[in-house]
Formats: C-alpha cells, sequence, structure tokens
C-alpha cells in the first residue's frame, strides 16, 4: 500500500536499476549506494533526516523509541493509502502498574476525560484517529485509540540502514541522480564526460533540495499535523 509523502527505499533502487538498464544483479549495489546517498544529503543538505517506521503497539498501547530516534515529527494511522496524524495530549496519564509480573497501563487518572471514536476531548478537542503523549524518560510513546491498529512514527534519524526504510518522497529525484552518478564514477568503461554530466545532475537536483527544505522543525511540525 503507497503512503503518501514517504517512499521506501528499495522502491527507488528498483525504480533507478530500471531507469540506468542496469538488471538485478546490480541491485545489492545500488542499494549502498542509495544508502551512502541518503546520509550524504542528511548530513550535509537536509539536515532533517526524517525517516518513517511502522510500528504494532503492544497490548497496552505502547510503542518504544527506535533507536536511532532524535526527536519524534509525526505519529499517524493508515487507511486506504493515506495517513492521519494523531493529536499530541500532554495531560494523558503516561505510567504502568507493575503486577504480578506484568505491567498494566494507567489510561485513566483522577479527573481524566480522555476519549477517543467520536468522544469529545477536554478543550472541545477532538480527533477520532486517536491520541498519543511522549514518554521522553523510558523513550516510549503511549497511544490512546478505539482498536490497536498499526502506527506510523515519522521522527529524526540519525541514519539509515535498511532499504525497508521509508524516506521523504521529495530527496527521490536527489538521490536517483546519485546512484546514477556514483554508478557511472565506478564504471571503467563509463566515459570522463559521462561521469561529469551526471555528476552534474546530481548537484542540481542537490540545489532544488535545498531550496525546498529551509524549514525549523517546528514549521515542520506545524505542515504535518496541521
Amino acid at each position: 500500500m503507497a503512503l503518501q509523502g514517504v517512499i521506501r527505499l528499495s522502491d527507488i533502487v528498483h525504480e533507478t536499476l530500471w531507469l540506468s538498464g542496469r538488471d538485478e544483479n546490480y541491485y545489492q549495489r545500488f542499494k549502498q549506494y542509495a544508502i551512502d546517498g541518503f546520509r550524504e544529503l542528511n548530513r550535509f543538505h537536509i539536515a532533517d533526516g526524517i525517516k518513517t517506521v511502522r510500528f504494532i503497539p503492544d497490548s497496552n498501547y505502547i510503542v518504544p523509541f527506535p533507536d536511532d530516534l532524535i526527536q519524534w515529527v509525526k505519529v499517524s494511522i493508515a487507511d486506504r493509502g493515506e495517513k492521519y496524524t494523531l493529536t499530541e495530549r500532554n495531560d494523558m496519564v503516561n505510567t504502568v502498574t507493575l503486577s504480578g509480573g506484568y505491567e498494566s497501563r494507567n489510561v485513566m487518572g483522577e479527573g481524566d476525560a480522555i476519549g477517543v471514536g467520536g468522544n469529545r476531548m477536554p478543550g472541545g478537542i477532538e480527533n477520532v484517529y486517536g491520541y498519543f503523549t511522549v514518554d521522553y524518560k523510558n523513550r516510549r510513546i503511549l497511544l490512546l485509540m478505539d482498536s490497536l491498529r498499526p502506527i506510523y512514527l515519522d521522527y529524526i534519524s540519525v541514519d539509515i540502514d535498511s532499504d525497508n526504510d521509508y524516506i521523504p518522497v521529495i530527496v527521490k529525484p536527489c538521490l536517483t541522480a546519485y546512484i546514477m552518478w556514483q554508478d557511472a564514477y565506478y564504471d571503467r568503461e563509463s566515459p570522463m564526460n559521462d561521469k561529469l554530466l551526471k555528476k552534474q545532475v546530481y548537484d542540481e537536483e542537490v540545489s532544488k533540495l535545498r531550496a525546498s527544505y529551509t524549514f525549523t522543525l517546528d514549521s515542520l511540525r506545524d505542515a504535518l499535523n496541521g
């Protein structure tokens, strides 16, 4: 199922193989070029390093932080190929009770009036898809939804390490150009003018990307969660 705004790294690799006329025997090489390219973009050009990971919450509706998470950006669910944002609630209870070796969620606290599925939140806030609160001390996110379902976490990552990782679709042209350039660069039979031309295409895509990525984390959160 396709999700708006993000793309799996492996999809970019397969498409670039087709564009370059290379067969699947080049997949591992192109995958490494793609990982290296995104790392370069992340560190030197886009800075935000946004990554999307799919989680299935546990029975207490809790998901742990990914090991490479620096800062969360968006928490959402998928419905018919589109992502819908959950609402952050800082006043939600974020504790659990340990009894008999098992943890149970303290969903409702004294005076709480939190609900989903059409039930109104305090202050007139309502989100039929659900709510969450972030527990930084224990590096986890606690969810409040009307049913247990997978969630998508957009976050700032320190890196990327798998072709199954999702990345912002906005970097696709730049990453494709990087793979094509590296393929030509390491091909001994590729003429020098071809290497230089593909490097130029990559540099042009980087300039376009940097022009469109001039935002702060706060403005990014506002855009994604608005």
